[in-house]
């Protein structure tokens, strides 16, 4: 609750038990970031088609890591976990990997300081609800994130 030592930037994991109030094609966002647009993880429900989970690692305006899914109704909650740590990003929904990424970079130290329920720096509020929110200091195993999603 506020402590931004309990916020690891170089690698972790951000998990979220949510459900969106509607499939209205609006984005609606959860973040670790550094108050602004530039420096995120992300786990949203995205506009543009219906039922997307959009998950992203943005370092410095530059996508590292994204996937987007749209096997999963959103309106229904569902269990997700994005894992950021240098050359090595998942994407975990409901108990399975839905996808990976080898390469990439994460965050300076300390450059992650706030978790939002929007994108970061304002805007796309997470409208839904949440039975579970946690933030891992380290980038967990693909077994811990399958057990944490099922």
């Amino acid at each position: 609750g506020g402590d931004v030592s309990l916020i690891n930037s170089t690698e972790g994991v951000l998990y979220a038990e949510i459900s969106a109030l509607a499939d209205d094609l609006t984005n609606r966002s959860i973040t670790l970031s550094d108050g602004g647009t530039n420096n995120y993880v992300m786990i949203r429900f995205n506009s543009g088609t219906s039922n997307w989970i959009y998950t992203r690692v943005n370092v410095g305006g530059s996508a590292q890591y994204f996937y987007i899914n749209n096997n999963n109704i959103i309106t229904d909650f569902n269990k997700i976990a994005i894992r950021y740590k240098d050359n090595n990003f998942a994407t975990f929904v409901n108990g399975v990997k839905i996808h990976s990424q080898l390469s990439g970079s994460t965050f300076g130290a300390n450059t992650l300081t706030e978790l939002n329920f929007d994108s970061g720096g304002g805007g796309d509020f997470l409208f839904g609800n949440t039975k579970c929110l946690a933030v891992w200091k380290t980038a967990l195993s693909e077994q811990e994130l399958i057990d944490l999603t099922s």
